[in-house]
């Protein structure tokens, strides 16, 4: 089957479904699913004007990437990352995780119109590789991805549209996506150094322990100074480290992780709205809703209506080629 692109860009790889949506001339839309791909895959890029905005729902990738005749580099999406990367005079080696699913949505932008979207030119981001005039290579990862890119993302994933009201939900999706990303832009440490810290590697490692530690904990999360000791580092760095590296305080995202995992665990229809509340740690059935209302716009018995006629994309296309995270 041919490969499936774009803007010129080849995003298919074999063994994964690859579904590609023009929303807006020159901006696409890029859905990727897969259970067996392969461990590796070859990716070559030549289109140098396309900026990918991407986000990791499935295993760890791992890039290694060449940049014409400079050397090659390795560059890495954690689970539950999105990023920014710009490509051109590419090619590599994409590793994926071996037991874990490839869930990938990206979305590609021409060069000048992520300049109109972001206020900045892509150099401000941070450039990797051999200067080639303008044609540094980019690669920035922006934040975790945010329980507001996750609720956009489910919805394109779920969309129940079609014909030319899917194509105008989409767009509106993929915007709002861009404007998430933007702010994730606007509000880290490069943006606000006040509250930055030095991390060493090791540090930034500690964050995603925490991260991790949290997300094994949300029925009863530990406390900040808890949270510190179990990673082994102070307060202080916890809670600057732990925003600068996920754009989003420890205490902030517990509370946006139990509310989306609750939405999650109803709109699959895995629990009623007393035991998804009971599930992620809520003990007031009237608080719950309160604050499920007041971050998804509906009350929970509502959105549990909702998931009924919930219908998942079907995929268009499968073929072989390459992207680079």
């Amino acid at each position: 089957m041919s490969a499936v692109t774009a803007g010129g860009i080849d995003c298919s790889i074999e063994g994964v479904s690859t579904q590609c949506h023009t929303v807006q001339e020159k901006l696409y839309l890029v859905i990727q699913k897969g259970n067996g791909c392969p461990p590796s895959h070859h990716f070559e890029r030549r289109d140098e004007a396309m900026v990918e905005i991407g986000f990791n729902l499935g295993g760890s990738i791992q890039c290694e990437v060449r940049q014409g005749a400079g050397a090659c580099q390795t560059l890495k999406v954690r689970p539950g990352q999105a990023h920014i990367g710009f490509y051109p005079d590419c090619s590599g080696i994409l590793e994926y995780s071996g037991d874990q699913p490839v869930r990938w949505v990206g979305i590609f932008v021409p060069a000048c119109m992520f300049r109109m979207f972001f206020d900045r030119p892509l150099d401000d981001l941070g450039s990797r590789g051999t200067d080639l005039g303008r044609k540094c290579l980019v690669y920035k990862i922006v934040s975790s991805i945010t329980a507001d890119m996750k609720v956009a993302l489910h919805q394109i994933l779920m969309c129940p549209f079609m014909g030319k009201t899917k194509g105008l939900f989409l767009e509106s999706k993929v915007l709002e996506l861009i404007s998430h990303v933007r702010f994730s832009v606007d509000r880290s440490p490069e943006c606000s150094r006040s509250s930055a810290v030095n991390l060493t590697a090791d540090g930034n490692e500690k964050m995603w322990q925490a991260k991790s530690f949290l997300d094994e904990n949300l029925e009863s999360p530990p406390s900040i100074l808890e949270l510190a000791r179990h990673v082994g580092v102070n307060e202080f760095l916890l809670k600057n480290g732990f925003r600068q590296v996920h754009g989003i305080t420890p205490h902030r995202y517990v509370a946006e992780q139990r509310l989306e995992r609750a939405r999650l665990f109803l709109w699959k229809r895995q629990m009623n709205v007393t035991e998804a509340a009971f599930a992620v740690g809520y003990s007031s059935l009237s608080h719950f809703a309160k604050i499920f209302r007041a971050r998804f716009g509906v009350n929970p018995h509502e959105y549990l209506a909702q998931s009924e006629n919930s219908l998942d994309l079907a995929p268009v296309a499968t073929g072989s080629g390459g992207r680079a995270v």
